[in-house]
C-alpha cells in the first residue's frame, strides 16, 4: 500500500518556501496538478511520450517502402498536441514555454520573434539582397543574444544600432507556472530609476486597480486565513504555513479515498440499483420519482462525506473540526478550477 502523505514531506516544505513574487502562481499550479482531470491528462501524456520513444525515428523510415511505419508517428504527435492544447487552453499549463526556458535557451529569441528566419546567404547577390531588404532583421540576428535567465524571470535586450537604442523585455519564469491567456497588463518601466520610486509607482497603479475593481481581499488572502486562530503572523502577508497544511489535508483525504475506493464504489452501485428500481416502478408519478431520486442522491453524498469525516479523524496533529474546514477551504480551488481566480 502506498504511503500516506505526511506534513513533513518535501512537497509541503516547498509550498511554504515559495518566494513572495511567485507565490500566487506557484500555489495555483499546485492546485491545478491535483485536479482529477488534469492528473488523467498527465497520465495519458506520459504514456504517449513513452510510446513516442518506442517508435522508429522518422529519419530511418523508408517512405517509399514502409510508409505505414510513419502513420503511428503522425498519430502520436497529433494526440500529444491535442492534449497539450487542452492543458494550455483550459487549465493554463503551457509545456512549450517551459521547454523553451529549461531546455532550449538558444531558441528563446526565435520563439519570441526577435530574430530573422531568413536563410543564410550563399552568394554575393543574395548577400546584397539581404543587406538591402532585411537590414533590421540582420541587426537583430547579430546582437539579439543578450538574454538573461534567472530565478523568477528571464529577459531579452534588443539593441537597435541605427537609433542607438535598446529595449528590454522581461517575462516571468516561476518555479511552478501557469500561463493565463488574459488579464495581462503591460507597464512601461525605467529600471534606471530608484527602487523605492518604482515600488511607489507600481503600488499606486495596483491600489487604483483594486479600488476600481472593488477588491477587498483576494481569494489567496482568504485561503491563507484561519478565522478561528488569532495568531501573530503579519496580517499583510499570506500565511504560507497554513496553506501548506490545507494542501496536506486535501492530499491525505484524496489518498485515503483512493485506498478505500471499493467501499465508495459500493455506495455508488447501491445508489444506481435503487435509482433504477424507482425509475421502473409503476407506482410512482414522475414527480414522485424525481423527489425519491433526489433524496437517494442526498443519501449517497452524506455517506461519502461521512467517510471523509472518518478519514479526517485519523489526523493526529490537526483536530477534526479544523481538518474539515481546511479540506473544504481548498477543495473548490482544485476540484472546481477556482485556482484560476488566483492569477
Amino acid at each position: 500500500m502506498e504511503d500516506l502523505p505526511k506534513l513533513t514531506d518535501s512537497v509541503y516544505k516547498e509550498i511554504k518556501e515559495f518566494e513572495d513574487y511567485e507565490y500566487s502562481n506557484c500555489i495555483a499550479y499546485e492546485m491545478c496538478i491535483r485536479n482529477k482531470e488534469v492528473k488523467r491528462l498527465f497520465e495519458v501524456l506520459e504514456k504517449m511520450e513513452h510510446l513516442r520513444k518506442s517508435l522508429k525515428p522518422k529519419e530511418r523510415i523508408n517512405w517509399k517502402k514502409h510508409r505505414r511505419d510513419y502513420y503511428p508517428i503522425v498519430e502520436n504527435k497529433l494526440t500529444l498536441n491535442v492534449i497539450k492544447k487542452e492543458l494550455k487552453n483550459k487549465y493554463f499549463i503551457d509545456f512549450n514555454k517551459k521547454q523553451i526556458i529549461n531546455h532550449k535557451p538558444e531558441n528563446l529569441k526565435d520563439s519570441l520573434g526577435l530574430i530573422s528566419f531568413v536563410p543564410k546567404a550563399k552568394s554575393n547577390e543574395a548577400k546584397e539582397f539581404e543587406n538591402k531588404e532585411f537590414e533590421k532583421w540582420l541587426f537583430i540576428d547579430k546582437i539579439g543574444k543578450n538574454e538573461i535567465i534567472k530565478d523568477g524571470y528571464y529577459s531579452i535586450q534588443t539593441y537597435y544600432k541605427k537609433d542607438n537604442k535598446y529595449k528590454n523585455k522581461i517575462y516571468t519564469n516561476f518555479k511552478k507556472e501557469l500561463i493565463k491567456p488574459y488579464n495581462k497588463t503591460e507597464i512601461e518601466l525605467n529600471l534606471n530609476l530608484p527602487k523605492n520610486e518604482l515600488i511607489a509607482y507600481i503600488s499606486k497603479i495596483k491600489d487604483d486597480y483594486d479600488k476600481d475593481n472593488s477588491i477587498i481581499k483576494s481569494p489567496l488572502e482568504l485561503l491563507g486565513e484561519d478565522i478561528k486562530i488569532d495568531n501573530s503572523i503579519d496580517k499583510n502577508k499570506i500565511n504560507k504555513n497554513l496553506i501548506a497544511k490545507k494542501f496536506f489535508v486535501y492530499d491525505y483525504v484524496t489518498k485515503r479515498l483512493e485506498q478505500i475506493e471499493d467501499s465508495i464504489k459500493n455506495y455508488t452501485i447501491e445508489y444506481e440499483e435503487k435509482k433504477e428500481d424507482i425509475n421502473k416502478s409503476p407506482y410512482y408519478t414522475k414527480q414522485d420519482k424525481l423527489i425519491q431520486i433526489r433524496e437517494l442522491k442526498k443519501e449517497l453524498e452524506e455517506n461519502i462525506n461521512q467517510r471523509k469525516i472518518e478519514i479526517l479523524e485519523e489526523l493526529e496533529d490537526i483536530s477534526k473540526g479544523t481538518a474539515i474546514r481546511y479540506y473544504y477551504d481548498i477543495k473548490p480551488f482544485i476540484d472546481d478550477l477556482k485556482y484560476k481566480e488566483l492569477i
